[in-house]
């Protein structure tokens, strides 16, 4: 079976979209940003709607300025491991897409998430006032599950159930039976890895119970009643009945998002394209609730899924640069590629601006080449900014306490000749970052020429260079810190054992802790 992913994405004149747009996904996971207007969601729609282009029709996303029907949705989807194997699809105003079955088999082993299928989840039942009710959730997630009776996926199998007309009765009611027994079985399934995500990724100390009494038909009113997967919830071995007050939004959106990925997680792979899109699923949880997202996408789904990634939030998109480390992955065979979308207006119509995401220096050095000084020296010192943090948070450099500005982390670095061991290199930089590249990012005149603002550019990709070739490969006081560690637990070993030792074997003990410490950071001091 092929391992496909999205390749290639063409959209003209679809919603948010006007004119012509391409994205490069490349194969690779894809994170985007957008502020709001930019046509972020737009995209996640595009590929929401052509994978299930069948059950909607082109014509009802006709961007609101395109005068005609001329649009389109182009999806080209290329095989990991034999690249020259492609897929080709194009949805139209005028046509379906070609094989438009084969991309609703996609439709239903992929995941589309957002804010507004999130918010579902841990609302409050109306109908019931006190309970979660998980059925939608449950059987939306099933929707890559085959019965193995009926060979169609959980999910076709109760649309079929809901919309047929009972014949017999009782034939009826045993494929409710059955159907109820499925879903008993799955829950079951899911609900310890949903625990094991809050405890390990989340640190809650929450267990779930899933209650489903039945499915059974009411013949007078030829309705299905028992549609229900109520939730109960145990936080620190305590059951708390109405949860939705004594839970913060954080934790009942992270029990939503436990249940989900769970779920996700448990169902077998059946086709060869598996997309995991989330767009903004992350509204209302603070930076502590959100940073378990990262672990859970990299321990469940970085290898089986593709994963796009939209948020409008810039610091989240920069954090999430970081940890993946997408701006030091520049070569072919990196496993994220990064774009930003923003607003702008050009004449009578609105239109996003696709900007491809890179690295700050990358982007000073364009913005040099074409002249626009002003923007180079923002994107320069913002390069420098990252570059010396970067090194001082990997390296443990001394840095005055809470400080986040570039002046503080320049003297840091720059003091220490074993990091940038050119010292005219050090007196050249110091200069220019007072004279050039700090004026050019206030707001007053200032006279610079291009060939100014050139050396500035090549003096801090030199401080790259020299940090990147003088970094620390081992430093010696980690080696001695392995000896005191060991030390530190025989200490503490002896303390906690039956048969104490004396005082002097402690007093001993102690001693040479501190006479290792001290030999420690004295050749530490030295070098």
């Amino acid at each position: 079976m092929q391992n496909l992913r999205v390749n290639h994405i063409a959209l003209k004149n679809f919603r948010a979209f006007y004119g012509e747009y391409n994205f490069d996904t490349n194969g690779k996971h894809f994170l985007v940003y957008g502020e709001n207007g930019s046509g972020k969601s737009s995209l996640y729609h595009a590929l929401y709607y052509m994978l299930n282009a069948n059950q909607h029709q082109f014509n009802d996303h006709i961007n609101i300025f395109s005068q005609s029907n001329d649009g389109y949705i182009k999806l080209e989807l290329v095989d990991q491991a034999n690249p020259s194997y492609i897929q080709r699809y194009e949805w139209t105003a005028f046509s379906q897409p070609n094989n438009a079955h084969q991309l609703n088999r996609y439709f239903t082993s992929s995941r589309f998430l957002d804010y507004k299928e999130l918010l579902r989840v841990y609302y409050l039942s109306k109908e019931r006032g006190k309970a979660i009710n998980l059925f939608d959730l449950i059987i939306d997630i099933l929707g890559v599950v085959v019965d193995p009776v009926e060979k169609i996926s959980i999910k076709e199998l109760w649309t079929t159930i809901e919309e047929s007309k009972p014949s017999i009765r009782t034939a009826y009611r045993s494929k409710l039976y059955n159907f109820s027994e499925l879903l008993r079985n799955y829950i079951e399934l899911i609900r310890p890895m949903a625990e094991e995500i809050l405890e390990k990724h989340f640190k809650y100390p929450i267990t779930l119970e899933f209650t489903h009494t039945g499915l059974d038909f009411d013949p007078q009113k030829k309705e299905i009643f028992g549609k229900e997967i109520d939730l109960k919830i145990r936080y620190r071995n305590k059951l708390i009945n109405n949860y939705h007050e004594f839970l913060n939004e954080a934790k009942l959106s992270a029990i939503a998002l436990a249940v989900y990925f769970a779920g996700l997680k448990k169902t077998v792979l059946t086709t060869e394209l598996n997309l995991l899109v989330l767009d903004d699923v992350l509204i209302g949880f603070d930076m502590a609730n959100r940073l378990p997202i990262i672990g859970i996408l990299k321990e469940y789904f970085y290898q089986d899924y593709q994963i796009i990634c939209l948020t409008y939030d810039k610091a989240w998109f920069e954090i999430l640069k970081n940890v993946f480390e997408i701006p030091k992955n520049t070569d072919n065979n990196a496993d994220w590629q990064t774009i930003e979308l923003y607003h702008s207006v050009h004449n009578d119509h609105e239109q996003p601006l696709n900007i491809q995401s890179k690295p700050y220096l990358d982007r000073a050095n364009e913005y040099f080449a074409q002249n626009d000084y002003k923007a180079a020296g923002v994107y320069l010192r913002s390069g420098f900014e990252e570059l010396l943090k970067k090194f001082a948070k990997k390296y443990s450099v001394p840095v005055r306490y809470d400080t986040d500005k570039l002046e503080d982390f320049w003297q840091a670095i720059s003091a220490d000749q074993r990091y940038i061991q050119d010292r005219t290199l050090i007196q050249k930089v110091t200069l220019y970052k007072s004279t050039i590249i700090n004026p050019l990012n206030h707001d007053h005149i200032a006279n610079f020429t291009r060939r100014e603002v050139g050396e500035a550019l090549g003096l801090v990709e030199r401080i790259a260079k020299e940090l990147k070739d003088h970094a620390p490969s081992n430093d010696p006081i980690h080696a001695d810190c392995d000896d005191l560690t060991a030390l530190l637990q025989q200490l503490s070993n002896e303390l906690q054992s039956y048969q104490q030792p004396t005082f002097d074997t402690i007093l001993a003990n102690a001693l040479q802790l501190v006479a290792i410490l001290k030999q420690a950071l004295d050749r530490y001091k030295k070098k």
